[in-house]
């Protein structure tokens, strides 16, 4: 409600802010405090002139007429004033709710930058920031990056645990395949620098690399053919065959064989034969190399088969005599010791 106070100036003035109104000059007259509501009269003489009182109540009225006016302003100008009010209480109130947000803002940020330091928290419902929103935008593609790394290393991995694998199946194949160990070349180069081969090098007798047969006398189940002539003093056709596996190239089986016509023929290579069991083991020596011919030569004499296999620590053997193609021959046979249960002499050279 305004409130009214004395004003010294000459017109009144309107505090809408503090709702009060100071009235011009000192006061009130006595007149208009006597006509004031709820104000108490003062007597005057009764002996006042009728023109007085006439003149009275004409300042009176006017008097009336500027309080209502004022009144009227007064109460426009608390109008204004209740909107000015409520403006800058709206105003305020609005200020205050972005100050929250912001702070919201602020708290959700520290959050989310203490979540990847700290153990994982439950993640608050509530406003996310645009930088939020910003950091998780550029951290799409390096995850996706890093993603595409591990994918493809993934991938590689696989790739070289599946080529490891195929070359293991393969060599566990080769290796369940019997065979004698080495390759022919392998077994070629041990043979020349045993003490046997040096004891009769000077009737020749050396290896040569053999002559591999074409594809259409390979046995794709068994392997490659090879064979080759073995010169030698004594003026008797002495020959090596064999089997050469075509995946690891070990040597599957040897044959030496011989053209005699004579016990002096057949003692004489018998002697030569003994040199080519010690390549297989190098604690051989040449004298018990010997032995182990004549002793097998003897079991397939004796035996109504055509020849008696032997068995060794890494291979087996058997040496006879049998006649090929019209042919008799000394023949030695060495075969892995895994099939030496399975052996059958072959009258094919």
């Amino acid at each position: 409600m305004a409130k009214f106070e004395k004003n010294q100036s000459e017109s009144p003035e309107v505090d809408l802010k503090n709702l009060t109104v100071r009235l011009a000059g000192m006061g009130m007259d006595k007149e208009i405090e006597d006509v004031m509501p709820g104000k108490k009269r003062k007597n005057y003489n009764v002996a006042e002139s009728e023109d007085d009182e006439e003149e009275s109540t004409d300042e009176i009225d006017e008097v009336k007429e500027n309080i209502e006016e004022i009144t009227e302003n007064i109460e426009g100008s608390s109008d204004e004033a209740d909107e000015a009010t409520d403006e800058e209480v709206e105003s305020f109130f609005e200020k205050r709710a972005k100050e929250r947000n912001l702070t919201l803002e602020k708290v959700e940020e520290l959050e989310n930058e203490m979540s990847f330091t700290d153990a994982p928290k439950v993640k608050r419902v509530g406003a996310v920031s645009k930088s939020s929103k910003t950091e998780s935008a550029k951290d799409v593609p390096e995850k996706k990056a890093k993603f595409d790394a591990v994918t493809l290393a993934g991938i590689l991995l696989a790739v070289l645990a599946l080529g490891a694998g195929v070359f293991y199946l393969f060599q566990s194949m080769q290796n369940k395949i019997p065979s004698l160990g080495m390759t022919e070349a392998a077994y070629r180069e041990k043979y020349l620098k045993t003490p046997y081969y040096n004891s009769i090098a000077q009737y020749g007798l050396a290896l040569i690399p053999p002559t591999y047969r074409g594809e259409e006398s390979t046995n794709v189940s068994e392997g490659q053919y090879f064979d080759a002539l073995i010169e030698n003093k004594f003026d008797i056709p002495l020959y090596v065959t064999g089997v050469e596996m075509k995946g690891g190239k070990l040597l599957k089986k040897l044959r030496f064989y011989a053209l005699v016509n004579s016990e002096e023929e057949i003692k004489a290579m018998q002697q030569i034969m003994g040199s080519y069991l010690i390549p297989f083991d190098d604690n051989l020596e040449s004298s018990v190399a010997y032995e182990k011919i004549l002793n097998a030569y003897n079991l397939s004499v004796a035996s109504t088969d055509k020849a008696v296999i032997c068995k060794e620590k890494n291979y087996a053997f058997s040496v006879s005599y049998n006649i090929i193609n019209d042919y008799g021959m000394l023949i030695l046979d060495i075969i892995p010791k895994s099939e030496a249960d399975s052996y059958v002499f072959q009258d094919v050279i």
